[in-house]
């Protein structure tokens, strides 16, 4: 309080932990919650205007281009995105909006953001969409129709619906040839609190390409193995293989989809993002990726990271 007064700039202090009680993510929403407590002032809302929050690459990533395209079709802007991007002289901005969106993520980010999301909601009374996030092309849907049902406007939801679905269809038509029947073998090593390979299954089956089987790393616990293979058979039947029941699957395969580079020579990679681009342009760069890796010579093996 001294130093505030002396040197008439505010000073904030926040509580984290992080390494006693494993909370990482909690200096975030801290920091967050003491920014909205002391540096927000409450004005008017604005009409169609909205704030993302979370950081996902930041205003010019992929990710937020692609949401901000999505919100368009609902004639919402985006004005800002807080915590991290919010410039001082722009704090008024953050109570002005008038529908928060939270970016997507897993595990204890996307608690502590939904955590922040409920705070505004408290302190501005701005409502906020965090249910599904768009990452693949169902969830793109569920995405969309969610937020028309949110805002009343089920109409822009299913224009919006139709639309990148014939975006999606008219790229694979444009690629698909190349993809079409060739051999595909994925590769998981993360855990299922950081990776869902429901998107990439999705995708595969989407391109024509033919899952011949799920391979999973060496190296989780037993809990951890049992938790992914439920959850693989829970959406789709292709069989299951160790890393070492896999290798010769590995070497038959046109194209690998893994988690985890491979130090196998003359095979085709594609290095899944642990943080999977949002929406149709997102598919669609991942499927221009994997055409580029498989138009290369027959014999010539490499990776691309997606």
């Amino acid at each position: 309080r001294d130093a505030e007064q002396r040197w008439r700039l505010p000073i904030i202090t926040v509580p984290c932990y992080g390494f006693l009680d494993g909370e990482y993510y909690a200096g975030y929403f801290y920091t967050a919650e003491a920014m909205i407590d002391n540096l927000v002032s409450i004005e008017g809302k604005k009409t169609g205007k909205v704030l993302l929050l979370g950081d996902q690459g930041g205003p010019d990533g992929a990710y937020c281009r692609e949401i901000k395209h999505l919100l368009s079709y609902f004639d919402l802007e985006v004005q800002g995105q807080f915590p991290t991007y919010t410039d001082y002289e722009d704090m008024d901005l953050v109570a002005a909006s008038s529908l928060n969106i939270v970016l997507g993520s897993r595990d204890q980010t996307n608690e502590w953001l939904i955590k922040l999301a409920k705070k505004m909601e408290n302190s501005f009374g701005t409502p906020y969409y965090g249910s599904e996030y768009p990452i693949g092309w169902n969830n793109t849907q569920r995405w969309l129709m969610g937020l028309g049902k949110l805002l009343d406007k089920n109409h822009e939801a299913g224009r919006a619906i139709l639309a990148e679905k014939y975006k999606l269809a008219e790229a694979i038509d444009n690629l698909g040839s190349k993809l079409k029947n060739r051999k595909a073998v994925i590769c998981i090593g993360r855990l299922v609190e950081y990776f869902d390979p429901s998107w990439v299954i999705e995708l595969i089956e989407k391109t024509g390409l033919e899952l011949q089987g799920i391979i999973l790393f060496d190296g989780y616990a037993q809990k951890d193995r049992v938790a992914l293979e439920t959850l693989i058979k829970s959406i789709c039947d292709k069989p299951i293989y160790s890393s070492s029941e896999g290798e010769t699957l590995i070497g038959k395969a046109d194209i690998v989809l893994t988690t985890h580079e491979i130090a196998t020579d003359g095979i085709k990679q594609l290095f899944l993002p642990m943080l999977p681009r949002a929406g149709v342009d997102g598919e669609i760069a991942l499927i221009e990726k994997m055409s580029h890796l498989l138009s290369r010579k027959a014999l010539k093996g490499g990776i691309i990271y997606g």
